[in-house]
């Protein structure tokens, strides 16, 4: 892809894009991935102001920000009580805001979890397909070079001990967010199109419905 090509995709979130370089190009579109796949795992850990919680609550219509606290099986899959699907039967993508603050108590979310990342669909009594994708992004509290160069950290150091190796498995793209700029007006101009008019039309890219299936077992 030409330095031109990547700047075409930019306009739309009012981004100068001659003012980036051509790898950072890439990232910003690299964000979009979970908007326009279906069941795409991604993950994007860096450093502070550089607009990862924002992309995921503000770009889009049609995905949701978990910001923190408590995520349950029931809120996030599936409500045995209810036979109701959850958040991932309702979005094209869920995200979790500081991945590091989620607090998960019972093991089988963590199960479910990578039951979903890995096939898009899981099981609690009835079986559910959803199309929902999974990102994940959160704040590195060390400096890139301190994390390489440390015995006991590395780069998925804010992740809560419940991510084990077989969720980070599943990880479809991380996203090295220390190499985004910091927000600043510099990269920003007062003509774009849309935001809600380009959600709409990335979303035509999936080739799925969002509608949920189940079925009794």
């Amino acid at each position: 892809m030409s330095d031109e090509s990547a700047g075409m995709r930019r306009p739309s979130r009012a981004v100068v894009a001659s003012a980036l370089l051509l790898r950072v190009k890439f990232h910003c579109i690299a964000r979009l991935a979970p908007l326009v796949e279906s069941n795409f795992n991604f993950i994007e850990l860096g450093p502070r102001g550089t607009g990862k919680s924002y992309f995921y609550s503000e770009f889009t219509p049609y995905s949701t920000l978990i910001s923190g606290g408590q995520a349950t099986k029931a809120t996030l899959f599936y409500n045995v009580l209810r036979r109701k699907i959850g958040l991932v039967g309702f979005w094209d993508t869920v995200a979790f805001d500081e991945v590091g603050g989620i607090k998960i108590k019972d093991p089988d979310t963590i199960q479910i979890m990578k039951d979903f990342m890995a096939n898009g669909r899981f099981s609690r009594g009835v079986e559910v397909i959803a199309q929902a994708s999974m990102a994940y992004v959160g704040n590195l509290d060390l400096s890139v070079e301190q994390i390489v160069n440390s015995e006991v950290h590395d780069l998925f150091q804010p992740l809560p001990k419940e991510f084990d190796l077989a969720i980070q498995d599943r990880f479809a793209c991380y996203l090295p967010g220390w190499e985004l700029p910091k927000n600043s007006s510099e990269f920003l101009t007062d003509h774009g199109i849309g935001r809600s008019w380009m959600s709409a039309a990335r979303i035509k890219g999936r080739a799925e419905p969002r509608a949920t299936s189940a079925k009794y077992s």
